[in-house]
């Protein structure tokens, strides 16, 4: 504690907890927070810059401590070269699937599609949901809008659709369907940049309903028209959903919300203000330690240096990139053919 640590120590350490992920039977979340601010202030000040932890980073790297008090790189018998089998589970406990020994096996029926969006205008702004005729709507409040971006607005709706029929569509398979790309991207490689991304991933993944769905769905990026039922309802567009139901012959019902769903969002209010909270925090500790103002420890570079041609090409071409990754529209999925089907 208190000890002080270089942008190069940093960027060490977090190199070599990378490697461990896998040998500790880890996933990516186990290196969510690690890098951010300090890494973007490391790079640009160069590897003696002076780092500075919030407390969730304070927090992780205790996980990492705790994980490796306990876990061996390999069994103690390896090393002593000890006579006695390690005990593994018996193929017979293992539920086997024609898929492949560890595959979930899936019930024989078409795919259950769920949409989801979310909206955050301030005078019809919420989340919202369509499953087969069920929709509902969750209205936002101000704070939920000046605290979270629309990606991580986009990402809670997917999650409370997960919660809403994990349970009820154990075994069969889901697809997860949302206009937001960052989203799908986030729940298909299990890893997210962003701070409010990461808290949404990280309490999704805790929840009974995903770890039941999850061997069996999929998630799509879809078209704006595809997901018309759940914009209504994001935006409380009731008349929207009577007419497009009555058109298709769908006998449209609104379900409220449950405890369970309304205590999720809240909780995912929970991380919105800590991650603001920390915001603050950081700010005045890279102010305390001259974080920005080419204050580093030993012998650094006096400040900052302006970005090279090629520097700036390539920030301007990530940029295009990750435009597209945000929000809006794209493909539908594979398979999903006419809207109507997938809507019924």
């Amino acid at each position: 504690a208190g000890a002080h640590i270089t942008y190069g120590e940093l960027r060490s350490l977090v190199g070599l907890l990378e490697h461990l992920v896998v040998l500790v039977g880890g996933d990516r979340t186990l290196m969510d927070g690690l890098r951010g601010a300090n890494f973007r202030n490391g790079e640009q000040f160069g590897p003696a810059t002076a780092m500075v932890f919030v407390d969730s980073q304070l927090e992780q790297f205790k996980v990492w401590r705790r994980i490796l008090l306990h876990a061996a790189g390999c069994h103690m018998s390896v090393v002593l070269r000890s006579a006695v089998d390690v005990v593994t589970p018996a193929l017979s406990d293992v539920v086997l699937a024609p898929g492949g020994l560890f595959s979930a096996a899936v019930m024989p029926a078409p795919p259950f599609y769920l949409f989801s969006d979310a909206a955050s205008e301030a005078d019809s702004g919420g989340l919202g949901g369509w499953v087969h005729g069920e929709w509902w709507t969750l209205a936002l409040t101000a704070e939920d809008r000046s605290l979270m971006h629309i990606t991580a607005l986009e990402f809670a709706a997917l999650a409370i659709n997960v919660l809403l029929y994990g349970t009820e569509l154990h075994g069969y398979h889901v697809q997860l369907l949302s206009d937001s790309l960052a989203t799908v991207l986030t729940v298909n490689n299990g890893v997210a940049r962003a701070p409010m991304l990461q808290a949404i991933l990280r309490l999704l993944r805790a929840t009974p309903e995903f770890q039941a769905l999850f061997p069996t769905m999929d998630e799509f990026h879809v078209f704006g028209e595809v997901n018309v039922f759940a914009d209504a309802a994001s935006r409380l567009k009731l008349d929207v959903i009577q007419s497009l139901s009555t058109q298709l012959g769908i006998a449209a019902r609104q379900i409220q919300l449950p405890a369970r769903a309304l205590h999720f969002f809240e909780a995912v209010r929970t991380e919105a203000r800590r991650i603001s909270r920390e915001m603050g925090q950081r700010a005045s500790l890279e102010a305390a330690a001259g974080v920005g103002h080419a204050r580093v420890l030993g012998p650094g570079r006096p400040g900052r240096r302006s970005a090279s041609a090629e520097e700036l090409a390539r920030e301007q071409h990530r940029g295009r990139a990750e435009a597209g990754r945000v929000e809006g529209d794209g493909p539908g999925p594979p398979g999903l053919g006419s809207a109507a089907g997938a809507w019924l």
